[in-house]
């Protein structure tokens, strides 16, 4: 709860090992909030409710350092090239005692998995100026800063923004995701594009929306009866 508006009311749902989920939702049916609670970035707001891991209450303040989150807008530095983001994230993040020649390896394991060796050795550039990489690659560099710390949780909001072609590129690459996210799991929040639904019908999809009051489906009939009626 914000002040005396209710952003998110009766959530739930359980996310497995090893699954990619899909976050579903029209533009202001809460879906940045409930990344936010469950990353332990919602100070701004009242919260109640529990999260279990392994079936156990867990402490989002100390679990913090577990959950990767990709916000909607990219957190990475444009005067440094593709592959100079990776590695100076990978220092931060990497244990005590982690070689430069280790974080380089991963950085270009990374790289691969998203397809950016192409452009590693190029300069980010930034939004206000003349970008030096695509949008979709300059989201894909993001989501790689996150991947280099290997969370077991990964959060990404609007990861496929750009285009169709990049969210379907972001889903292919399903797999390599869940190599680096060796034990967790990824969730895309995909705001009102729901033609992403159809490739994630393997895995885990939950769908929000707050103006019917009905917050969550989760595998069942009616999750396939509800996003078709938001088409």
């Amino acid at each position: 709860a914000l002040g005396e508006a209710r952003l998110l009311d009766n959530v739930s749902g359980r996310m497995r090992d090893r699954s990619l989920v899909a976050l579903m939702g029209e533009s202001g049916s809460g879906k940045t909030s409930f990344l936010n609670a469950i990353s332990g970035r919602a100070q701004y707001a009242k919260l109640s409710g529990s999260i279990m891991i392994n079936g156990r209450i867990a402490c989002i303040e100390k679990c913090r350092r577990l959950v990767g989150v990709v916000p909607q807008d990219d957190v990475i530095y444009g005067a440094l090239t593709v592959m100079e983001n990776l590695v100076f994230a990978g220092r931060f993040s990497s244990p005590s005692g982690t070689t430069i020649q280790e974080i380089s390896d991963l950085a270009q394991k990374v790289l691969l998995s998203l397809g950016l060796l192409s452009v590693k050795d190029r300069i980010v550039g930034s939004s206000e100026s003349t970008p030096r990489i695509s949008g979709g690659e300059r989201r894909r560099c993001s989501i790689g800063v996150e991947l280099m710390a290997r969370p077991k949780l990964l959060l990404v909001d609007e990861p496929t923004s750009v285009s169709w072609c990049q969210r379907y590129c972001l889903l292919k690459m399903n797999s390599q995701f869940r190599n680096f996210c060796y034990s967790g799991f990824l969730v895309l929040s995909v705001g009102a594009r729901f033609s992403v639904f159809d490739a994630c019908h393997e895995y885990t999809q939950i769908a929000c929306d707050n103006q019917r009051n009905d917050n969550c489906y989760r595998n069942s009939p009616a999750t396939s009866k509800h996003i078709s009626t938001l088409r």
